[in-house]
């Protein structure tokens, strides 16, 4: 075979593994680009996954709470209790001394209150001075709690808070499979025969309606003995 035919074919050879081998490298190169993609995609559905995931339960949760909410409204304005002027005082959090037995009292600062227009302006002036509030109330499970308990002010040193005490702990006791640390509650006011009245419902937990009212055997006709 001729020197120059020889050579040639070196060449074309050269040229076809040179060819493969750049068909390789860059097969491998798109195909680690195409794998890095998928990754990137399957991450990110997953990531729309969890948000979906979580809006859902969200969801769920408002949808919960406008369920209890309504459940409570309309328990207070039945017949059985005949309530008005519905309004939502505060939703917060039960920390451990809110539980306390040597605490006895439910704490409420006025810096996460909704509104302080459930108190009338004679309410505002007894609370001004000191002064106690007597109120009857509704429980998580929705039931009256037949001892009545005192709202007050009282000052601390960063804010001011309402209180719900003296029997508070007693309340706790007859609730303690719902009220417990952690559990968020909200703490609505109303009215019966224009005397303050709260209702504490637990937006953790589905309500359980016993549908039924206590009344301590000393309160006669009226709600607020």
């Amino acid at each position: 075979m001729p020197h120059d035919a020889k050579k040639m074919r070196k060449q074309v050879r050269f040229a076809v593994s040179k060819h493969d081998n750049d068909v390789n490298g860059k097969f491998e190169e798109d195909y680690k680009k195409l794998n890095a993609l998928a990754c990137v995609c399957e991450e990110l559905k997953k990531i729309e996954e969890s948000k979906k995931s979580l809006i859902g339960s969200k969801r769920q949760h408002s949808s919960m709470d406008e369920v209890e909410n309504e459940a409570l409204k309309e328990f207070i304005a039945g017949e059985k209790i005949n309530g008005k002027k519905i309004k939502l005082v505060i939703q917060k959090t039960l920390y451990e001394t809110d539980l306390k037995r040597s605490q006895n009292r439910l704490n409420m600062p006025f810096k996460q209150v909704q509104t302080h227009e459930f108190l009338t302006d004679e309410e505002k002036e007894i609370l001004k001075h000191k002064e106690g509030i007597k109120v009857r109330v509704i429980g998580p499970t929705f039931m009256m709690y037949e001892k009545p308990l005192w709202l007050k002010i009282w000052s601390m040193s960063k804010t001011d808070n309402y209180v719900l005490n003296t029997n508070w702990y007693n309340f706790v006791e007859a609730n303690k499979k719902i009220l417990k640390v952690d559990t968020t509650i909200q703490v609505w006011s109303f009215r019966k025969d224009e005397q303050l009245c709260f209702a504490i419902l637990c937006v953790d937990k589905p309500v359980v309606q016993t549908m039924s009212v206590e009344y301590s055997s000393s309160s006669g006709s009226s709600l607020v003995s």
